[in-house]
């Protein structure tokens, strides 16, 4: 069937597994906020020595997790350049300037191994520096260190469960302020066929939308909702009709390279373009609500929950709708 199939599995395991995403708690992602908007950092900018030193923390915290490398890549890091528009995976022997690299982490399933869940995020921002009276550093506290710490919280939660028969991909994304790069170079390795669902977040930390409220971007083009506006009520949250179709945010998120390939791939957000520090040297740690990030954190969990065991498999995404939509459109 086309539609979300619930199985008596489900019914069972939503009251055995529900409440366990309590275990994410705000202290957690902000301290993965603060650790990725430092200033330290210099804002993440690609093709920055100090982008690295932010993929070195994330595949720290995957080993720390529990998790283990994807079979492709040598270790946690999938690393590339841009060589005339085109993106060229690189060794990391290679003797080459400061490249970026996505930052991947594998849970096994232990069932389905070759069904993958993938959950992501992207790290990377705008750069700056740092000068002698204040700075131009923009941190991207909510633009995506908010994203990158949830999906942290996600893996470790996950790992600490070991119960996921479908096997659970967590990406980490360089590139995508130059237009996707790190989303796009990874949906060109792994073969769709085998990609159940991307679970993609941006831009939680901050409650545009409302405290406690978030949009599911591209929620018409599937049944997914279905399955999120089961949890809403269990984590005090409410899910929105997603922004004016005019911002194309479905198509401006690492999301988007998955689901152009008939992936069902959405992106959870609770801010947009219309945040006022949007890309703005202002966007810190400090301006977050961890508490918000939290709740909406712990829906998304209960809500790959069953995917994650088997029980649900969200309905494919007609590809070619889905480019049609957008006639012309590029990043």
């Amino acid at each position: 069937m086309r539609i979300l199939c619930f199985s008596i599995f489900l019914l069972l395991s939503i009251a055995s597994g529900a409440q366990a995403p309590d275990s994410v708690s705000a202290r957690e992602l902000e301290r993965h906020v603060h650790l990725l908007a430092s200033d330290s950092l210099l804002g993440r900018g690609n093709n920055h020595g100090a982008q690295a030193l932010a993929a070195d923390y994330i595949a720290s915290r995957f080993a720390q997790a529990g998790l283990e490398p994807f079979p492709l890549f040598q270790g946690f890091l999938q690393p590339f350049v841009q060589d005339n528009g085109k993106l060229v995976p690189v060794d990391t022997a290679d003797a080459l300037p400061v490249h970026m690299h996505n930052v991947i982490g594998m849970l096994r399933g232990k069932t389905r191994p070759n069904e993958i869940v993938l959950v992501m995020a992207h790290y990377d921002h705008l750069g700056g520096e740092k000068l002698k009276r204040g700075d131009a550093i923009y941190n991207g506290a909510n633009d995506n260190a908010s994203g990158t710490a949830a999906m942290l919280a996600l893996a470790r939660y996950f790992a600490q469960r070991g119960d996921n028969e479908r096997t659970l991909l967590f990406c980490a994304f360089a590139g995508e302020e130059l237009g996707l790069l790190g989303s796009n170079l990874l949906a060109g390795v792994l073969k769709p066929e085998h990609l159940v669902a991307g679970f993609n977040i941006e831009m939680i930390g901050v409650s545009q939308y409302g405290r406690n409220r978030f949009a599911l971007v591209g929620e018409t083009y599937g049944d997914l909702a279905k399955l999120v506006d089961r949890y809403t009520k269990l984590y005090g949250t409410r899910r929105i009709r997603e922004a004016a179709p005019e911002k194309k945010l479905f198509y401006r998120s690492d999301n988007y390279p998955f689901a152009k390939r008939g992936v069902p791939a959405y992106t959870f957000m609770s801010s947009d373009d219309d945040d006022g520090c949007y890309h703005h040297v202002c966007d810190d740690a400090k301006r977050l609500d961890y508490a918000h990030m939290q709740n909406v954190v712990r829906t998304i969990a209960a809500v790959i929950f069953p995917v994650a065991k088997g029980a649900v498999t969200p309905q494919r995404i007609n590809a070619y709708w889905v480019e049609q939509q957008v006639p012309g459109w590029s990043y």
